[in-house]
């Protein structure tokens, strides 16, 4: 599905509002309009797999080329060992998003799913689990989890 076409797939028709302050109709609409703002991370474990996968421009640059490394004032074997780090992020990003559509491939229901996919879409499919399993395992490990409104509630 192309990302217009996922975009208007959370689209909703008119609905009464219970809170004054309302979710998005459409989160990735809202996410495509709200990311212009937000500079790349430094590192690939530094954001969520997902806005890595969706918004390309939001992955990390690759440390400065030699010629740049000298107006930095970067040793070139300083530079060296930052851009091996960055390659080694950038590789284990990719082999984790893998593990994660080996996962969700045999899973029953996924099957009919996956197979509509491309390669792309099932690497953010991937992502966006990868990102709510780890962000499910951080809320239960939080003290006050049990005392959390949901969002539905929050005004």
């Amino acid at each position: 599905m192309p990302k217009a076409e996922m975009r208007n797939a959370g689209k909703k028709k008119k609905v009464a509002q219970t809170t004054s302050r309302a979710a998005p109709e459409n989160w990735l609409a809202w996410l495509d309009e709200h990311v212009r703002t937000v500079d790349p991370p430094t590192h690939w474990t530094n954001a969520s797999a997902f806005m890595l996968v969706w918004y390309p421009h939001l992955r990390p640059k690759r440390p400065w080329a030699e010629g740049e490394a000298n107006l930095k004032g970067l040793s070139l074997a300083r530079l060296t060992v930052a851009q091996e780090a960055y390659d080694e992020e950038c590789r284990d990003f990719w082999q984790e998003l893998s593990i994660w559509e080996n996962i969700i491939a045999p899973w029953g229901r996924a099957r009919r799913v996956l197979k509509g996919l491309t390669a792309e879409q099932r690497q953010q499919l991937a992502a966006l689990l990868s990102d709510s399993i780890f962000n499910l395992t951080d809320y239960q490990k939080c003290p006050t989890s049990a005392q959390m409104r949901p969002l539905s509630e929050v005004g």
